[in-house]
C-alpha cells in the first residue's frame, strides 16, 4: 500500500518535472528569437 502511494507520488513529480523542462525549453527558444530580433533592429539604426 505504502509502496504504491510512493510510486504514484514519484510518477506525479516526474510528470511535473517533464512539463517544467518543456516550458523552460520554450522559454529559452523565445528568448533566443527575441535576441535575434534585437540584433536585427540594432544593426538597422
Amino acid at each position: 500500500e505504502r509502496e504504491a502511494r510512493l510510486q504514484t507520488e514519484i510518477d506525479k513529480l516526474y510528470k511535473e518535472l517533464k512539463e517544467q523542462k518543456q516550458l523552460l525549453k520554450q522559454n529559452s527558444d523565445a528568448m533566443q528569437q527575441l535576441q535575434q530580433q534585437l540584433l536585427k533592429v540594432s544593426t538597422l539604426t
